[in-house]
């Protein structure tokens, strides 16, 4: 439950911080009046295999049993649960672990956050004629984001 948990965040995050930043890439592009080429599908598929690659990372720092994890496995009455904080003698305490996970989850929403902000104080996609779609597209992320996180 647990690897699924840590493996699904780290990706949703990361990944949608990657869409914020290939679409404002997409939408300055658009303001300026210069023609965009289409994504190739080897750059996606790098994309794809970055994002897939930390989250895989980030997971077996986590659930890997090293007093350097952040997360440790303790059994209890013959069930196996879970608890934020490094085992005894490890470098994480359960405050210095949220720290650590906070900030990986906060740096992703605040880029997306960010991208969104200045889209608005720019005026960079109206709301209305030819970018209604991409405009309601990308505030579906940016809602789905925020409130299903």
């Amino acid at each position: 439950y647990s690897t699924n948990f840590f493996f699904y965040f780290s990706a949703s995050f990361v990944l949608n911080a990657v869409i914020a930043y290939n679409m404002n890439d997409m939408i300055l592009h658009s303001y300026h009046r210069r023609k965009v080429a289409p994504m190739k599908l080897s750059t996606s598929y790098k994309e794809v295999a970055v994002v897939y690659s930390f989250a895989i990372l980030f997971t077996a720092w986590m659930i890997v049993d090293v007093p350097w994890s952040p997360f440790h496995f303790y059994e209890t009455e013959g069930e196996k649960r879970g608890a934020f904080g490094s085992p005894d003698g490890g470098p994480f305490n359960t405050l210095g672990d949220m720290a650590v996970l906070l900030s990986l989850f906060v740096v992703p929403t605040t880029y997306v956050i960010f991208v969104r902000i200045r889209i608005w104080w720019r005026k960079l996609l109206p709301k209305s004629g030819r970018t209604r779609v991409l405009s309601l597209f990308f505030m579906r992320i940016i809602i789905i984001f925020l409130c299903f996180y």
